[in-house]
Order: structure tokens, then C-alpha cells, then sequence
């Protein structure tokens, strides 16, 4: 009966053990993707402006190349 108590005691501190060892494991893996994820939202608000800028400077020029290939008609190449 005595060996039946410790090996029973034995399973629920390798478990209690495994339990508290895989939920600190999920616990740092969980932290450091919360962390990663505030650091790109903060990169993506502090940098937004810049792409917005570019977007536009882009479409400016795509603009007048259009216009400048409507006024002179590529030939095609077949």
C-alpha cells in the first residue's frame, strides 16, 4: 500500500512539474510575441507618413507618364 502512495506521489509531482514547466514556457513564448507585436505597431504608426508620402509622389509620376504615353503612342513589338 505504502509503494502504491508513493508512486502515486511521485505521478502528481511529475505532473503538477510538466504542467508548471509548459505554462511558463507559454507564458515567455506569449511576452515575447506580445512585445514583437507593440514594436511593429509603433514602427508602422512612426513610419506611415513616409509611405503615405511616397504613395503619393508615386502616383504623381505614374500620372504623367500616363499623359506622356498618350501623347506619344508606344508601337508594339509583335
Amino acid at each position: 500500500m505504502i509503494k502504491l502512495w508513493l508512486s502515486l506521489g511521485w505521478f502528481v509531482l511529475l505532473l503538477i512539474t510538466g504542467y508548471a514547466s509548459y505554462d511558463a514556457g507559454y507564458q515567455r513564448a506569449h511576452d515575447k510575441q506580445e512585445l514583437e507585436i507593440k514594436k511593429c505597431a509603433e514602427e508602422v504608426s512612426l513610419a506611415c507618413p513616409n509611405v503615405t508620402t511616397y504613395a503619393v509622389m508615386l502616383e504623381k509620376e505614374n500620372a504623367r507618364l500616363n499623359k506622356l504615353c498618350k501623347r506619344k503612342p508606344q508601337k508594339s513589338e509583335d
